[in-house]
């Protein structure tokens, strides 16, 4: 029975660690291509985008540290002394917070981009009431 047991978990865990590469690998590439917009191949800056708004290194960096990130879920397969579940799941979920803050900087600047350069953005937003100098005074004549 206990060999039975250790084999269908050590099946178990091997069929885990393969399905959790295969989704930080799939989101990584998701991440990095299609939200954040880089990666194209023909752009005047390697790996990247024609638009930039900030300085090239951000993207390379922020690129390497979503491909960290993504992959954290590894450091639970390490045997760290000294690091009990408690802290360990602490340590991950600010990974996981500030990798959702960088995901978002870079996926607002992408939507950005790509509305300005679509027209599809405004510089004013019409208001949906007329202000005060542009309303007729019941007293006012045209002249």
């Amino acid at each position: 029975y206990y060999y039975y047991y250790s084999l269908a978990s050590k099946t178990m865990d091997i069929i885990m660690i393969l399905t959790c590469i295969i989704n930080s690998t799939y989101t990584t590439t998701w991440d990095i291509k299609m939200d954040w917009g880089l990666g194209q191949p023909n752009s005047q800056h390697l790996f990247l985008r024609d638009e930039l708004v900030f300085k090239r290194g951000f993207y390379y960096i922020a690129c390497i540290i979503d491909i960290i990130l993504r992959f954290a879920w590894i450091i639970n397969f390490i045997q760290i002394p000294r690091l009990n579940g408690a802290i360990l799941g602490f340590i991950l979920a600010a990974f996981e917070g500030y990798r959702r803050i960088q995901w978002n900087v870079f996926r607002l600047e992408n939507e950005h981009l790509n509305n300005c350069g679509h027209y599809r953005a405004i510089k004013e937003i019409p208001l949906p009431f007329a202000l005060r100098e542009n309303v007729k005074q019941p007293n006012e004549q045209d002249e």
